[in-house]
């Protein structure tokens, strides 16, 4: 029988609704907050469950990732970050096959070509692979993909880091978020935005990168940002769209 919190996982999974953001943030909590001691098995579990679905529910399992993903990044975390890295790339492969809606796509692309890279989910080098990826110019995954080889073993594997000329591991660690308090003020920008699914609140998302680098005494009221945040608020929000 399987464990229960695999039950639970799979129970979430399978109520994924992209119009229901509820849905989608209750499978992110519960891998966040259930499933800590089993992170490899529970991106195993997702990586599989996208390999079996509809390109409708591999849509609300990549929101699933991308929610979970910044949620670590915004504490500095990489628990569940270093294991969806490992599969995303397969995992977007797979999806531009998928003959997903136009619509649906296009909420993909705006996820991997804006998103990820507007608030730093990845560094520079894996964003360029799972663009790679999608836009299937990989060979090595495309090769894996279509002989359906990329089991999640495998993806462990090939994603493991080389050893460079002095036998050690590169690594490459994430930038950080530049923001700088100039500029306008969080309720001044407010307008801009409109709630919609990526994850949070594109608002919500904001205030809490902002948090970050917000003096301890300073009232959140008065924060100020800088014209690239505010222009930023502003692209986010239009390619947010009403219905996401």
């Amino acid at each position: 029988m399987a464990e229960g919190w695999k039950i639970d996982l799979l129970a979430a999974f399978n109520v994924l609704n992209w119009k229901n953001g509820k849905t989608i943030q209750k499978a992110s909590k519960h891998l966040l907050r259930n499933c800590r001691s089993f992170s490899s098995e529970a991106v195993e579990v997702w990586f599989e469950e996208f390999k079996r679905s509809s390109s409708k529910t591999q849509l609300c399992l990549l929101y699933v990732a991308n929610d979970v993903v910044g949620e670590e990044k915004k504490k500095n975390e990489s628990l569940f970050y270093d294991k969806f890295s490992q599969v995303l790339g397969a995992s977007l492969y797979r999806y531009s096959q998928s003959n997903a809606p136009r619509s649906d796509a296009e909420r993909v692309q705006k996820m991997i070509y804006k998103t990820w890279e507007n608030f730093n989910f990845f560094d520079q080098e894996k964003l360029r692979f799972f663009r790679a990826c999608y836009e299937g110019n990989d060979a090595m995954t495309k090769s894996m993909v279509d002989q359906n080889l990329d089991t999640y073993e495998s993806l462990v594997e090939k994603s493991r880091p080389k050893s460079n000329s002095h036998g050690k591991e590169d690594n490459h660690e994430q930038p950080e978020i530049p923001i700088e308090p100039k500029g306008k003020t969080l309720q001044d920008i407010e307008s801009l935005l409109e709630p919609g699914w990526e994850g949070i609140t594109t608002f919500e998302r904001l205030q809490d990168l902002v948090r970050y680098y917000l003096p301890s005494n300073q009232p959140f009221e008065n924060v100020e940002l800088n014209a690239e945040t505010k222009r930023l608020c502003q692209l986010l929000n239009t390619a947010a769209e009403h219905d996401i």
